[in-house]
């Protein structure tokens, strides 16, 4: 189980590398799916925040910021996963 000691922070992008390869040899559109921050927030233990909604909204910052660096890189359909609701 992932441990939050600390403030939520996206040192740098996980799909990013990925959606570049892709673009570069097709044509086509390019879906990726990444977890919400529900389903993250659900999934870790929270040491730092000791706030549900906090720490859901901490890591929304950095789906999004993820979300809005695959889009700028070519991914035509960004998806957010929600498996828990």
């Amino acid at each position: 189980m992932p441990r939050v000691v600390a403030s939520i922070r996206r040192p740098a992008a996980v799909d990013l590398e990925e959606v570049a390869f892709v673009r570069r040899h097709t044509n086509r559109p390019i879906k990726i799916t990444v977890p919400g921050p529900f389903a993250l927030a659900k999934l870790a233990l929270d040491e730092h925040y000791q706030d549900f909604e906090a720490l859901v909204q901490a890591c929304a910052g950095a789906v999004n910021d993820e979300l809005r660096e695959v889009k700028a890189a070519g991914a035509d359909i960004v998806q957010i996963d929600k498996p828990y609701l």
